[in-house]
């Protein structure tokens, strides 16, 4: 994940921040990413 300078980061604090990542399946804006368990 990056943040919007770019940066590499490993979590979002803010559930309002907006960030980038690479996936494998197309999405849209408003999406909801969830982690498996």
């Amino acid at each position: 994940m990056y943040n919007e300078e770019d940066e590499s980061i490993d979590r979002a604090p803010n559930p309002m921040m907006i960030l980038t990542m690479p996936v494998t399946q197309p999405v849209k804006p408003g999406d909801m990413i969830r982690k498996r368990k």
